[in-house]
């Protein structure tokens, strides 16, 4: 499977269900990745690159195409469009010892009920 970093003002607005597309530009790196477009596939999103940072899996669906200025593309820019489609934290570094959630998880928790 997989992982993609990205920054953490992504990641918790794809979390909280706001943002539904990832982009990454069509290079070879990412052309043999991405082999298998238009198809239901499973990918990791990673806050940074810190081994504690969050993790969200994400059912995306990948196509080519334009972005959204808003969500970070470059305009008249082609990429690889990653449509989400759910998501799902697996990895959560946003409690602290006894297991609690933090006032940031709280907030992100009160937002996604909000937008969905």
């Amino acid at each position: 499977m997989l992982t993609l970093p990205i920054t953490r003002e992504w990641f918790d607005l794809i979390e909280c269900g706001y943002k539904k597309e990832e982009y990454r530009e069509i290079k070879p790196y990412y052309d043999s990745r991405f082999k298998e477009l238009g198809v239901p596939t499973v990918i990791r999103f990673r806050a940074g690159y810190s081994k504690d940072a969050p993790v969200i899996e994400c059912r995306v669906v990948i196509t080519k195409g334009r972005g959204k200025e808003k969500w970070g593309a470059v305009p008249r820019e082609m990429y690889y469009v990653l449509s989400i489609k759910k998501e799902k934290r697996i990895k959560d570094s946003d409690t602290k010892e006894t297991g609690k959630p933090t006032e940031k998880k709280s907030f992100l928790q009160h937002l996604k009920s909000i937008i969905k």
